[in-house]
């Protein structure tokens, strides 16, 4: 999310504005040149909000390695979650003592065929934007969350797969590999619908800022 807030404040746009979920995402085409691996990567803050301990729960001792990277302020955790990662779990060093550099994630993304994103529950009427990163980078989604309905375009369409719990993820791991491209193929045809369609959330958001900026100085219109 910060990388999105950096690209449209850059453009002149006052981001702080805007409500999450508002902002555009700022991708427009996928990447057309890559060499995958049977391999996950789970890219976010390391922190028990974004349940690490359920990305490594489902590769552990898979034979299928995950790549984890993000920010290390919580050292504790980290460390914590290191000392029961297993064989096939792969800790990324930060690159800058805390975080990851956006090459850094993108390569991972690039070599990954598998993105998995973890939730305690919760309802969006969005995709993160870590989903939207994985796709762009031809990674099919792996969504492991106890509320399978927040993730529903990815089972709709087909281009993933939503998950309960931990053993149901880990029987998802080799369907996935196996039929990669069969997945690949839908993921694309979606990001590609998604991005054309673009037009239609910059309305959104531009009528989200209307809305906001007219009640900001206590008027109903311009």
């Amino acid at each position: 999310r910060k990388r999105v807030y950096e690209f449209w404040k850059n453009k002149g746009f006052n981001i702080d504005l805007i409500p999450k979920g508002y902002i555009p995402y700022d991708k427009t085409q996928i990447e057309s040149t890559y060499i995958k691996k049977d391999q996950g990567a789970f890219i976010s803050r390391i922190c028990p909000s974004k349940c690490p301990d359920l990305a490594i729960q489902s590769f552990k001792n898979t034979g299928i390695p995950l790549y984890i990277a993000g920010s290390h302020e919580l050292e504790d955790y980290v460390t914590s979650l290191k000392r029961n990662d297993g064989a096939d779990v792969v800790f990324v060093s930060p690159d800058d003592g805390v975080g990851i550099k956006l090459e850094t994630r993108d390569n991972i993304l690039r070599e990954s065929k598998i993105l998995v994103h973890c939730s305690s529950g919760g309802m969006h009427d969005y995709l993160e934007y870590s989903i939207l990163d994985g796709l762009i980078f031809n990674c099919i989604p792996l969504c492991v969350t106890p509320e399978p309905e927040q993730f529903s375009v990815v089972e709709e369409k087909n281009f993933g797969k939503v998950v309960k719990n931990v053993e149901e993820a880990r029987k998802a791991l080799p369907e996935l590999l196996d039929n990669y491209e069969v997945y690949l193929k839908r993921a694309q045809d979606f990001m590609n619908s998604f991005i054309a369609n673009q037009d239609e959330l910059w309305l959104r958001w531009e009528s989200k800022l209307e809305e906001v900026c007219l009640r900001r100085i206590g008027k109903t219109s311009w």
